[in-house]
């Protein structure tokens, strides 16, 4: 299989670096806006199956013409560009893979995933798969649910619990994962489904103090916008509640809330002397890039999805989850384990596509995909997973 990997971000470094040694892919193309990322890439993971090129993410006349003589597109860029990136995947038949989706639009400009699944008729009449959030949550954590609602008679809730207990030297204030997407996440109303009815509440106004396994323990968490709410509770049956928890500190929490009180987090441009720009934009662009953090990271993160509901005749609380040491993953693959969770479940997704052990068309989340191989598959990448029995 021929695979491009748009984004030469963290994220997109561990992509590369997975499928670089995948005896299913025979080429790499490296794409990104800025040369020195890619070339920079090329260097760090080396041997001969990759090859660089420019691609503008917001132009589809651009992107067609990197994209063709590729079999599939894996985007690593930030929601904001999924449609473009989709619309460029069909008119160059390629297939299509994202991490994470954007929305609401009338708040964020950012597509949602209602507008991408709306191109469901148009893969499917290409021959060609669009799978959506494919990451670790969302992407594993859907997988997760599925697989562990298959072994129940009646599933009454799906939880998805984020923790990490890491800290950055240098830095009292950052992200692991695209800085963009995790404002946008943490400041958005988010989206809780109970009693059968999907609502909004205030965001990062609910917390909630969670055991995550050793060496994590009890962290404080807060309700946060996320994909999984959104299909969960319609591709499995029967859910009473399903929500999404990311812990967070105090300390990040309340810079989050003044960023806001003081507009800052605004995607809509505002004028500077002479020249518009977006007040989160200038944030981002201030705060550290990902990629470069993974020598200051230390500790743990934890993603799994808690499901409850009756297994053999009885009421069970199971918690599915993978965990990653952030040094370690630095010491091994040269990125945090945030960016290392993330990069792996598209690469293994790549993988079986070219084995034809998915072959879906159309486009579709996680949890409609056959769960039964991922665990044994994200183990053979790196990613152990585990079961434990909550109270």
């Amino acid at each position: 299989m021929r695979v491009l990997v748009l984004g030469a971000g963290a994220v997109g470094t561990v992509i590369v670096d997975q499928l670089s040694r995948s005896k299913e892919v025979e080429r790499i193309v490296v794409a990104d806006i800025d040369p020195k990322k890619t070339r920079a890439l090329k260097r760090k993971i080396g041997g001969t199956k990759i090859v660089t090129r420019k691609a503008d993410a917001s132009k589809v006349s651009s992107l067609v013409r990197v994209f063709k003589g590729n079999d599939m597109v894996v985007n690593a860029t930030i929601p904001r560009f999924n449609l473009v990136i989709m619309e460029a995947c069909l008119r160059a038949k390629c297939h299509y893979m994202d991490m994470a989706t954007g929305g609401p639009k009338d708040v964020t400009d950012s597509p949602e995933l209602a507008e991408q699944m709306a191109y469901d008729e148009k893969f499917k009449a290409a021959g060609l798969t669009a799978m959506l959030s494919m990451g670790v949550d969302p992407g594993a954590s859907n997988i997760f649910a599925r697989y562990l609602a298959n072994r129940m008679e009646r599933v009454d809730e799906i939880l998805i619990r984020d923790g990490d207990n890491s800290t950055v030297d240098g830095h009292s204030f950052a992200a692991l994962f695209s800085p963009a997407t995790l404002i946008e996440e943490c400041l958005l109303p988010p989206m809780v489904y109970r009693d059968g009815r999907f609502e909004r509440t205030e965001p990062l106004s609910s917390k909630e103090t969670y055991v995550f396994p050793q060496p994590i323990g009890p962290l404080t968490t807060f309700l946060v916008d996320h994909e999984e709410v959104e299909t969960l509770p319609v591709n499995i049956k029967g859910i009473k509640r399903c929500d999404f928890r990311y812990a967070l500190g105090q300390e990040f929490v309340d810079t989050l809330k003044t960023l806001r009180a003081l507009g800052l987090t605004k995607d809509k441009p505002v004028r500077v002397g002479n020249k518009r720009v977006s007040p989160k934009d200038v944030l981002v662009s201030l705060l550290p890039d990902p990629k470069d953090l993974g020598p200051r990271v230390k500790g743990y993160t934890c993603v799994g999805t808690e499901v409850a509901g009756i297994q053999d005749g009885r009421f069970r609380r199971l918690y599915m989850y993978t965990m990653a040491n952030h040094q370690e993953c630095y010491e091994k693959y040269g990125v945090t384990g945030t960016a290392f969770q993330t990069g792996v479940p598209p690469a293994i997704g790549v993988e079986m596509m070219a084995r034809g052990e998915i072959s879906r068309k159309g486009t579709f989340t996680p949890e409609l995909l056959d769960p039964e191989p991922w665990p044994e598959e994200l183990k053979r990448h790196g990613m152990p997973v585990e079961i434990m029995e909550l109270a």
